[in-house]
């Protein structure tokens, strides 16, 4: 039933399936950092101010985790056998999503706190075309583990919280350096509305979108697709995620 729900959730969100015409096509954008970092509120904030709520694809994997676990009546606050295999599977299912993501061209941004997704995943996606974009979300350990220990939803280990903090400020040299240009840092141990840099985060994330697609493949797969007559990239490449 559960699973139902959430491929009801993707299927409406991909019935405005992007085209080879629209705007904002073969971009992602990934918010990565620690649990606690302020990833899904600084992502919302942006989108809105943007005006690009409802145009790009923004689910994050917590959202089908949540809602996964309450059928079950797993808890997501302590480690178990149940609480891991219910985390596999919805990384399954989010690799399926980004699939239909990547057929559908559509422009998406991700909250994540896998900084190894976001080196895999994301080289991925250039390889299909994708533009992609990194804000790397600044915060200390002992706020991450605050914010995380406050919240009534998705509360995580301590212990998991440290972990996350660790492998994402050892990871985060490399992002920057495979994404150069397209890496910005947020410090977020201030409200973002209160960081001096705000405005020109805001302006990266436009120009980010609003940019004619700058990847040599996306050129091509668009030159391609208007040749032939085509909407979606499956129609003339097979779309493969491997982990």
């Amino acid at each position: 039933m559960v699973e139902k729900k959430i491929k009801d959730i993707v299927a409406k969100v991909l019935t405005k399936l992007s085209s080879v015409e629209d705007k904002y096509i073969l971009k992602a954008l990934y918010i990565v950092g620690p649990s606690g970092s302020g990833k899904s509120t600084l992502k919302k904030k942006l989108l809105k101010d943007l005006g690009l709520s409802d145009l790009v694809y923004n689910k994050n994997a917590d959202d089908f985790l949540e809602l996964m676990a309450k059928n079950k009546g797993i808890s997501l606050t302590t480690e178990s056998d149940e609480e891991e295999k219910l985390r596999l599977k919805t990384i399954k299912m989010i690799k399926d999503q980004s699939v239909r993501n990547i057929n559908a061209l559509r422009p998406m941004v991700i909250d994540i706190a896998s900084t190894a997704v976001v080196l895999n995943e994301g080289e991925q996606l250039q390889k299909y075309g994708y533009d992609v974009a990194v804000l790397f979300i600044d915060v200390t350990k002992e706020q991450a583990v605050d914010r995380n220990n406050r919240r009534k939803e998705r509360k995580i280990p301590e212990r998991v919280v440290k972990l996350i903090w660790n492998r994402a400020y050892g990871d985060k040299d490399k992002i920057k350096e495979k994404y150069k240009d397209n890496f910005r840092s947020v410090d977020n141990t201030i409200s973002f509305d209160k960081n001096p840099d705000k405005k020109s985060i805001t302006q990266f994330v436009k120009d980010f979108f609003t940019k004619p697609i700058l990847n040599s493949e996306g050129k091509k797969i668009i030159k391609e697709l208007r040749d032939k007559n085509k909407k979606t990239l499956k129609d003339i490449r097979e779309v493969k995620i491997v982990s």
